[in-house]
């Protein structure tokens, strides 16, 4: 994929959140353009996805959500398991 591919998929994914008013809304949407941020996150390199994130808000606005998503549901898988255990 070349890095124009990757930008292009990052500029539709910008567009599209910077349309939406909070998380909830981006967790609506966010199905629909997985797909594409986990092909600009497996071939742009850590350096180009962070120069992306500075130049688009609403791309950085994705991937922070999504972080922080995983962030939640590790924590209360974690916490299901310890109930389990006890």
């Amino acid at each position: 994929m070349s890095l124009t591919e990757c930008r292009c998929m990052v500029e539709n994914i910008d567009r599209k959140m910077r349309q939406l008013n909070n998380e909830i809304e981006i967790l609506v949407q966010i199905a629909d353009y997985m797909p594409d941020f986990h092909h600009v996150m497996t071939n742009a390199s850590r350096q180009k996805m962070d120069a992306f994130y500075m130049e688009y808000d609403g791309f950085f606005r994705f991937a922070k959500t999504l972080e922080t998503l995983a962030i939640s549901i590790s924590e209360n898988k974690a916490k299901a398991q310890n109930r389990q255990s006890n």
